[in-house]
């Protein structure tokens, strides 16, 4: 099979981080080499930046956009190299995420997608839907945008908007674990086989 990218997406607190790691674990059971990648990765120069800007409250939107996509830029030789030696990257968060967030930070639409162009793109999104609301309950305060309800929900819809438009695969965040992990896994093989869930 040629390289597929998988990518995880939700608002903070969604369980995101965690279904990430477990389907990559699930795909590499099945023989699938995999890889994957983390965003935003604060071990590089732009994503130091990006946690200082975060953990500061003091965030302009248009340069923490233009920092995020800075930050997955940095990686694109390792995608790339990824993309030549493995079957299956999987992203927790990806350019779909800079989208999501933008629009609920009022940023254009075309100067945010300008930002990722050169960006290999996912070839299947699967989108952690969960109550903004519910998502809070799950642990406390984090950086300045986790700490806003009222942005969160925003991203929320974004996010659905964008999954209706893009054809994403939408799975239901607020089910338990080990629920959401086996429909994130079908979700996956449906990508992986080019058939549509359920059938």
């Amino acid at each position: 099979m040629r390289a597929m990218i998988i990518t995880i997406e939700g608002v903070d607190r969604s369980g995101k981080s965690t279904q990430a790691a477990m389907l990559t674990e699930w795909m590499r059971g099945r023989g699938y080499e995999t890889q994957f990648f983390k965003f935003p990765d604060y071990s590089t120069p732009a994503g130091r930046l990006i946690s200082g800007h975060l953990k500061s409250g003091r965030v302009d939107p248009k340069t923490l956009h233009a920092l995020m996509a800075e930050n997955r830029r940095e990686r694109l030789g390792d995608i790339r190299r990824a993309m030549s030696e493995v079957h299956v990257l999987v992203m927790d968060r990806y350019v779909e995420s800079n989208m999501a967030y933008g629009l609920a930070n009022g940023l254009d639409r075309k100067w945010l997608a300008g930002l990722d162009k050169d960006m290999p793109k996912s070839d299947a999104v699967i989108l952690l839907d969960i109550d903004a609301a519910k998502s809070f309950g799950r642990r406390g305060d984090g950086d300045s945008f986790e700490s806003d309800h009222s942005f969160i929900e925003r991203v929320a819809e974004a996010y659905r908007q964008e999954a209706q438009k893009g054809g994403w695969f939408v799975v239901s965040g607020g089910a338990s674990s080990s629920t959401v992990r086996k429909e994130v896994a079908d979700c996956a093989a449906a990508a992986i086989s080019g058939t549509p869930v359920g059938d």
